[in-house]
Parts: structure tokens; sequence; C-alpha cells
């Protein structure tokens, strides 16, 4: 399990371990030593650089894109490059615009409460 995640990386990592989970993609800040900047480090997770980040983190990790089966969830239509890189795009108490993208593309749509 990967979560990817537009949120900082400072608090991202600490919330996804406490949920036993290693591997987190999430926007990453500035450092200067030990005095954090109120600046990005590269790309935001967030749109296209999020699917970029997730198949870069594949071939990180030395896994090749066609040997793994990718099921994406997501809330909200900035997601859509990874819904469609993804193969199987579920999306999760959807925004309206992604309800009605998930809805035209036969994805599922659950609701978590």
């Amino acid at each position: 399990m990967i979560v990817a995640t537009a949120a900082n990386s400072v608090y991202a990592n600490a919330l996804v371990a406490a949920l036993g989970v290693h591997d987190v993609i999430a926007t990453r800040s500035m450092w200067d030593k030990d005095v954090l900047i109120a600046a990005i480090d590269g790309e935001n997770c967030y749109g296209p650089a999020k699917r970029d980040m997730l198949a870069d983190h594949l071939r990180t990790c030395s896994i090749e894109r066609q040997a793994v089966h990718i099921r994406f969830f997501s809330d909200h239509i900035s997601d859509q490059p990874t819904f469609e890189w993804a193969d199987e795009a579920i999306a999760i108490n959807p925004s309206k615009r992604l309800r009605r993208l998930a809805q035209s593309r036969g994805w599922p749509i659950l609701r978590w409460r």
C-alpha cells in the first residue's frame, strides 16, 4: 500500500506511519538545516504530479508498472490523471465533478462514513 497525498510530508509521514503504512508520497518541504521554510521542495503532489511521483516511486523500488495491479482511491477530480493511470479507479465520497466523471467512466463510487 502506498499513500499519495498533496498534504505536507512533515505531518503526512507521521499520520501514515501511525496507520502502519510504510510508503508515503507527499508534498515535500524545504529545510535550511533544521529550520522548516515555507516553500515546496519539488512539485506539489497534486494532479499530474501525483501520478508522476507514483510512477517514479515504482521505478525507485524497481517495480515494473506492468507487473503490478494498481487500485486507486480518491475523492477529488484533481486526481483524474492518477485514476486514468491506475488499473482500478474508485471514487470515495466524491466531489460533484469526480462523481460525474466516475459515472461516465463506469468507476465504482463508494460512500465511506
